[in-house]
């Protein structure tokens, strides 16, 4: 049950365990793409972060593939297809890749990816950022290269910004008496005690 080979050593482990969390990546998109939440709250911003580039042409093709083939009950398919979610509602970022950022933003859409260090992680690519930045998008136009190392992430957090005051606006909430939110006697209790040993 384990995606490492259990006779690695730790940095053996983790080398091959961190790639998992691209492919988790792709699995979270996809259980928001069949959900039919992103139909249901049609402004939904979601980032992909720290997931990488390259996988995502292969990801929405595969969800793609998918909806064609696996998803028989054609009366409660989603209502868009998984490129029209990707466009819509997903952001993703690189960091360490070269291949994709110089030649999958075309595909992925120039709007749709930022830049990362993921420092300060070990797997971040300080202290040469500059360096990488150019080796990585130093062929881009400036247009482009400035939408993915600041302007989308800054027009993000700008839509974050004016959203946040829109809801702030609506306080108190009435969601709570929703059908979707799970009343008292609704809810499961945990009682218990959590021992910690070092």
């Amino acid at each position: 049950n384990t995606l490492v080979w259990k006779s690695f050593s730790f940095e053996n482990a983790i080398s091959v365990a961190s790639n998992m969390f691209y492919i988790g990546n792709l699995a979270t998109m996809g259980n928001w793409m069949v959900s039919g939440l992103l139909d249901k709250h049609s402004r939904l911003k979601i980032g992909l972060i720290e997931s990488g580039l390259g996988w995502v042409p292969f990801g929405v093709e595969a969800m793609e593939h998918q909806f064609d083939e696996m998803r028989a009950d054609k009366a409660h398919a989603p209502e868009r297809r998984p490129w029209d979610y990707f466009r819509d509602h997903f952001w993703t970022t690189f960091w360490f890749e070269k291949i994709g950022p110089q030649t999958q933003l075309d595909v992925v859409g120039v709007d749709k990816v930022l830049f990362e260090t993921d420092y300060p992680h070990p797997t971040s690519i300080y202290p040469d950022v500059q360096a990488r930045i150019v080796e990585r998008m130093g062929d881009h136009p400036y247009e482009v290269r400035k939408k993915v190392l600041q302007d989308n992430a800054t027009t993000l957090w700008q839509d974050a910004l004016a959203q946040a005051k829109k809801e702030n606006a609506k306080w108190p909430y009435d969601w709570v008496k929703g059908v979707d939110y799970p009343h008292k006697h609704e809810r499961g209790n945990v009682t218990g005690q959590i021992v910690l040993k070092d």
